[in-house]
């Protein structure tokens, strides 16, 4: 993108959850200037993906996390995202907004969006550098135990992430 737009990145991060791998997505000025924000963009990436034709229960579904290009401003209530799916149950696309600081987190990583596709061979955890690490079977364990084990696994991979 050649000029940015205002409030834009001007791409998107790609996860593939089938492979493990991840990459930048370049938008479009114009796709930008036509589908302002969360909702709007969110359903142009996942039509973009075939998500209308895909079983959402499937490999074939993707969801999206959409950042409002305000995210960051000192406006109030500015730090807005939209997480864009199709539904199991209507088959329709849908999405939910919600304002947190998951926002402004997204937002940080140079991306007005994350893309998810594909299907994981187990549950895993995603690293602000697109790596993973196993997300251990037992989801009662203490959460700070399983950050110091998953940031520990991560220290000691040999993953090279672009």
């Amino acid at each position: 993108m050649s000029s940015r737009v205002s409030g834009y990145h001007g791409r998107y991060l790609r996860i593939d959850l089938t492979t493990g791998s991840s990459a930048p997505v370049e938008l479009e000025e114009g796709l930008l200037r036509r589908f302002l924000g969360g909702s709007g963009l969110g359903v142009c990436l996942l039509l973009g993906e075939g998500a209308a034709e895909a079983d959402p229960l499937s490999e074939g579904a993707t969801i999206a996390f959409v950042f409002s290009p305000l995210v960051g401003s000192p406006l109030t209530t500015s730090a807005k995202f939209a997480v864009v799916s199709k539904s199991p149950l209507t088959e329709r696309i849908n999405d939910s907004l919600a304002s947190s600081g998951f926002a402004l987190a997204g937002k940080k990583t140079g991306h007005d969006a994350i893309v998810l596709t594909g299907k994981a061979s187990r549950r895993s955890i995603q690293n602000r550098r697109s790596a993973s690490c196993p997300a251990y079977t037992s989801f009662s364990r203490a959460t700070r135990r399983l950050a110091r084990r998953c940031a520990d696994s991560l220290a000691r991979s040999s993953l090279a992430v672009s």
